[in-house]
């Protein structure tokens, strides 16, 4: 199996280094995993925006696949669950 590159957002980028550094870490741990296998146990396809969704505590990261033939995870949005559901336009 190919691994996966990690690209970010800018946005993305900025909402993960707003959070408080614990979550930060835990979130980048687990984002570092994607790169292995990028649709793992728990992560949810969101067809109303073509997103990719994984739960990290009270936290979702949105996220699109690209398998063939760049192989990357393309990060879009990392917010609270309640704000990443208000937002889905912006993903788009």
């Amino acid at each position: 199996m190919n691994k996966y590159g990690v690209l970010w957002s800018p946005h993305a980028n900025r909402s993960l280094k707003s959070l408080p550094r614990q979550v930060q870490e835990n979130i980048w741990d687990e984002i570092g995993k994607l790169s292995d296998n990028p649709r793992p146990i728990g992560c949810k396809w969101m067809p109303e925006i073509g997103f990719w969704r994984v739960r990290y505590g009270n936290y979702r990261v949105a996220y699109r696949i690209v398998d063939k033939p760049d192989y990357c995870v393309y990060i879009s949005e990392v917010a609270d669950r309640k704000q990443i559901y208000e937002r889905p336009k912006r993903l788009k």
